[in-house]
């Protein structure tokens, strides 16, 4: 199951580096000892950006293709702390465990 999740996100990956010119970083990890249990940091350039890429086809497929392999998702907005302009750079944080990793968010 976390091959098939590992090549939706590296499809998802792909079409936002290609196609969003509002994502300043896109990036996925495992935790160490964990690997079922993943977080991805997600930065735009502002709130539009992470709209609109909430609302694109390919976010869509990759949920589509990943639901059933999720055993829960959390979203996190956050901001930069401490760094001038902090507030207009929005970050998501989504920690997306698979089922059968025994991790639970």
């Amino acid at each position: 199951m976390l091959d098939r999740f590992e090549a939706a996100a590296q499809a998802l990956r792909d079409a936002v580096v290609r196609t969003e010119p509002g994502v300043v970083a896109f990036h996925a990890v495992a935790e160490v000892g964990h690997p079922g249990r993943i977080h991805v940091l997600e930065i735009y350039d502002d709130a539009d950006a992470c709209r609109l890429h909430a609302q694109s086809s390919h976010v869509l497929a990759f949920r589509a293709a990943t639901d059933s392999l999720v055993a829960k998702r959390r979203l996190h907005d956050v901001v930069y702390a401490g760094w001038p302009n902090a507030m207009s750079t929005i970050g998501r944080l989504r920690e997306q465990p698979a089922p059968g990793s025994g991790e639970k968010a």
